[in-house]
Order: C-alpha cells, then sequence, then structure tokens
C-alpha cells in the first residue's frame, strides 16, 4: 500500500508517502545534500515537513480515504479506525 502512496499527490503537489514515512522531523538540508536522492520524489517524501499545517492534515485525509478504500469493511478497518482515534498528532502510524 505504501508503493500506491508514492503515485498519488498531495495539497502541495508531494507524494503523500511522506504523511506515513518514519522520521517526524527531516535531517536538516545542510547535512542532507539533494544528491543523496535518486529522485525529486524521494526528496519530497524525506523532507516534506510532518506538521499540523493544513496541508499535512489535508495529505492524511487523502491517506485515510485511500485506506478507507482498500481496507473498508475488514478488520484492519477497524485497527486503522482505533489507531485515527488514538493519535494526538493526526498521524496514522
Amino acid at each position: 500500500m505504501e508503493e500506491a502512496l508514492w503515485t498519488r499527490r498531495g495539497k502541495d503537489g508531494s507524494p503523500i508517502a511522506y504523511v506515513v514515512r518514519d522520521q517526524l522531523i527531516p535531517t536538516a538540508s545542510a547535512n542532507d545534500p539533494a544528491t543523496d536522492y535518486p529522485s525529486i520524489d524521494d526528496e519530497l517524501v524525506n523532507r516534506t515537513p510532518i506538521t499540523c499545517t493544513e496541508t499535512f492534515k489535508s495529505d492524511s485525509m487523502l491517506v485515510l480515504t485511500y485506506l478507507r478504500g482498500c481496507l473498508g469493511g475488514t478488520l484492519m478497518w477497524v485497527r486503522v479506525k482505533h489507531m485515527k482515534r488514538s493519535t494526538k498528532n493526526d498521524r496514522l502510524v
């Protein structure tokens, strides 16, 4: 499923895979040169801020909508809904 998030664009044009990445705070660009990334999308996913901005909230809803379409009606969807209720920073993971 994560691969599919790389193909969907968020509000600012970044692949919405950034919403589910492990690293909450990206490495400072001074310590993380653009040449370390094989593509612009890789760089966007790794550097797009995960904060409680309107863009992040909008992109999180896109992820949730995608997951609902894939998992709705399954036991996994029950788990996703529970995680959504229990998070404090709007992250699904």
